[in-house]
């Protein structure tokens, strides 16, 4: 083993919105450091800055960048110069003569310069553009103060060769050369490795694109918590007769929205996961998030994907220099062997620890119908019964819903549609099977939400008091129990539990099967309800949903006994 050198680490970045103030960080640290790939280089502050000098030259009606580029180090004009300047009668013009009194100011000169590079414009390539302007400012004897001045000096060079490529490939104007380089920077699968000085030893920073088939001894994920994109605009979609344009707003847009968004997760997993498998020795990943101002779905991708990556990894391998002779040919030490007279006691210790281990403080009502279902025929693989709690860092197309494919659409549709009249529930049915990967049921979950709507204890409940997708949680017998109720009605003799299904029921056994499995999961809801509200629930009622016909409205009957009976089982049997 080895100490580590700059030259081991490598910062990965998903998105170049981070990249300012990972260079700032790096900077205050005094950490050499070197941007590999093109997309990071033109998101660089330097470079930034001059691409800001040439916009302000390019178009003399854009105030704002000629201001920002005043502002840059390439002019250093401050604040208070700026502020001097426009109260002594300046303009933010290239062309306008400043006043007599403050022709010698600093803006002045400074505004004179950016007028003649607007000037050679017209003349000169974009690359001998930016030869003058790095040579005028003194771009590279500037970076010198920088402990990665010599990075600073590649960037450059690059950025100077790759405009002379773009002119030599035919590319002509300077608007049209920013216009390129705005694309190079935003570009998210731009990957041009830049090739640094064989002697520069510094910190490697690229994006996770330009890191594949890389290999890092010490790789650090940086940028995770950076917002993802949202779509606007217009988005292509592809419907059954072609392809087309939709806006955000559309019927269309929002019908294959949520599959767009499904896409998106799935191409930031696979990222994350081709960034985690670069690290050959160690892995530094940051989970640091702001609840208020994240999407938490971010954190969960990233501990997703780590996970995946860990078991998908090999053990990671030692960084060494080559020793004097090889380790595998030295002969291994002898074991030690230790005295144990407490052996038994030990063992037994270890056995309760494991046993009070094994106990989950914090279950879900499935879980309680899942252990009292484990002796049944079917068990634990009733589709009816994969019911988990809402899992906010889920997308948001798989939020609060269970069971099978058609099931969670089925359920959706029912969390979000009009009870009363339900014309909105075809639309629901068609975003909902998108979003599922069932495309050809709409009309089979439509139906079910229909027959669903039509039960007699759903109308009662959209004529009155009520919730959907109720998250409740409160202690029972000494452990936490929580879970989602689908429909909970208030109504004056007391509080009913309401749950959906759609599975299929075979036989008559099943069905007996299935009820017995159900209302052991509505009792639970049941005596959580109590607990936390305070109010009596007087009942359980599962309305299984039909294509074909009415929703089957099932009352649970003994129901005070039922929820007795749960309580004394979950003291009686922990459920591991």
């Amino acid at each position: 083993l080895r100490p580590c050198r700059p030259g081991d680490i490598a910062i990965l970045l998903p998105a170049r919105t981070s990249l300012p103030a990972l260079e700032e960080a790096l900077g205050r640290l005094g950490l050499p450091y070197r941007a590999e790939n093109s997309a990071v280089v033109y998101g660089t502050t330097e470079i930034r800055q001059l691409m800001l000098a040439l916009r302000a030259a390019a178009d003399p009606t854009d105030e704002l960048a000629l201001v920002a580029a005043l502002r840059t180090p390439l002019y250093g004009c401050s604040d208070v110069e700026l502020f001097e300047w426009k109260r002594g009668g300046g303009t933010w013009s290239l062309w306008h003569q400043p006043p007599t009194e403050g022709a010698d100011h600093r803006v002045a000169t400074s505004i004179s310069h950016i007028a003649s590079v607007a000037t050679r414009s017209t003349t000169m390539s974009p690359a001998e553009l930016l030869s003058d302007l790095v040579d005028e400012r003194r771009v590279l004897e500037t970076a010198l103060e920088r402990a990665d001045h010599r990075d600073v000096w590649r960037r450059v060079r690059y950025v100077i060769e790759q405009a002379r490529a773009w002119s030599d490939a035919g590319g002509h104007g300077l608007r049209r050369y920013l216009a390129w380089v705005d694309l190079q920077a935003t570009q998210a699968r731009s990957a041009d490795t830049i090739l640094p000085e064989t002697d520069h030893d510094a910190i490697r920073v690229m994006t996770i694109h330009a890191a594949k088939g890389l290999e890092f001894p010490i790789t650090v994920l940086s940028g995770l918590s950076t917002r993802p994109r949202v779509t606007g605009g217009y988005s292509v979609v592809w419907p059954s007769q072609g392809w087309g344009l939709a806006h955000r707003g559309d019927a269309v847009f929002d019908q294959y929205q949520p599959l767009d968004e499904q896409m998106g997760d799935a191409e930031r997993r696979r990222l994350l996961y081709v960034a985690c498998t670069r690290a050959v020795d160690h892995l530094v990943v940051s989970l640091h998030r702001l609840d208020r101002d994240l999407p938490r779905v971010s954190s969960r991708t990233s501990a997703e994907t780590l996970f995946v990556a860990g078991a998908a990894s090999a053990a990671p391998a030692q960084m060494s220099t080559p020793p004097p002779a090889t380790p595998w040919q030295r002969e291994p030490a002898p074991p030690i062997e230790l005295g144990w007279p407490e052996r038994e006691a030990w063992l037994a210790e270890r056995d309760r620890a494991f046993d009070h281990a094994s106990a989950v403080p914090t279950i879900s009502a499935t879980a309680v119908a899942k252990a009292g279902a484990a002796g049944t025929s079917s068990g634990s693989d009733d589709p009816g019964l994969d019911k988990e709690p809402v899992d906010l860092d889920l997308p948001p197309w798989q939020r609060g819903r269970y069971g099978t494919a058609v099931g969670r659409a089925v359920h959706a549709v029912l969390q979000h549609c009009d009870l009363v009249s339900g014309t909105d529930i075809d639309l629901l049915a068609d975003s909902q099977c998108a979003a599922e990967g069932v495309i050809g049921m709409e009309a089979t979950v439509a139906a079910l939400a229909r027959s669903a709507i039509a039960a007699p204890i759903v109308a009662t409940a959209a004529a009155g008091d009520h919730r959907r997708e109720l998250f409740l949680a409160a202690e029972i017998e000494g452990r936490l129990v929580e879970g989602y109720v689908d429909l909970y009605v208030t109504t004056p003799a007391g509080d009913i539990i309401v749950d959906y299904k759609t599975d299929a029921w075979p036989d008559a056994r099943e069905r007996t099967q299935r009820l017995a499995r159900y209302q052991r999961q509505l009792a639970a809801y049941g005596v959580m309800a109590e607990r936390v509200t305070g109010r009596r629930v007087i009942g359980g009622v599962i309305v299984r949903c039909r294509a074909d016909g009415p929703a089957e409205q099932i009352e649970i009957a003994d129901w005070p006994d039922l929820m007795n009976d749960l309580s004394r089982a979950l003291a009686d049997s922990p459920i591991r």
